[in-house]
């Protein structure tokens, strides 16, 4: 359903333009939730893992991301944090990869993230971020799982919009993920 205005030839160019702005914006405005995905919130998320996980034993998760935002320091690691919480609260038992050792997983984590400005609107600023993932069985190598995710976060503050990004790239990755890593107790 799109919109449309009518005119004629010596109506004023500006003014129709006009015309046809505002009933673009309200087909947008009546028609947002089929158009635009409503974001899904932390408890709806969390659900939704437990839901896939069912009652399967969990596995120890070796969790690794490295991250950067181009062109400025990293001051914590925004996407490894996501995954983390996700999978303490799914009830994942994680090794910090500073903290803990890797043969004491039955999976390990790795992934790479990065965020970087993307545009400047006025005072907003938008940043893109791109979180990838890769989930391989400790005692064989076997990959379990790979997966990445782009997001766009748009904010008044460079380093908050790139954390949010990475945060919801890693959170988007994790809804696919940690069913993915419950054990099947048939195996």
């Amino acid at each position: 359903a799109g919109a449309k205005v009518k005119g004629k030839t010596s109506d004023d160019l500006a003014e129709l333009a006009d015309k046809l702005a505002q009933k673009v914006l309200d087909t947008l405005t009546r028609r947002a939730d089929e158009l635009v995905p409503k974001p899904v919130n932390r408890v709806d998320r969390l659900a939704a893992i437990k839901a896939a996980i069912g009652n399967r034993p969990l596995p120890k998760v070796w969790l690794r991301v490295t991250e950067e935002h181009v062109g400025q320091a990293t001051i914590d690691p925004a996407a490894e944090t996501e995954l983390a919480k996700l999978m303490e609260d799914a009830g994942f038992t994680v090794i910090d990869h500073k903290d803990g050792n890797r043969k004491h997983a039955d999976v390990i984590v790795e992934g790479e993230a990065f965020s970087e400005f993307a545009a400047r609107r006025n005072d907003l600023i938008s940043v893109k971020a791109r979180v990838e993932i890769k989930a391989v069985r400790a005692s064989t190598g076997e990959r379990i799982a790979t997966d990445r995710q782009t997001e766009i976060v748009v904010d008044v503050a460079e380093q908050v919009a790139g954390k949010r990004a990475l945060q919801n790239a890693a959170a988007e990755i994790a809804s696919r993920l940690l069913p993915k890593l419950a054990t099947d107790p048939t195996n």
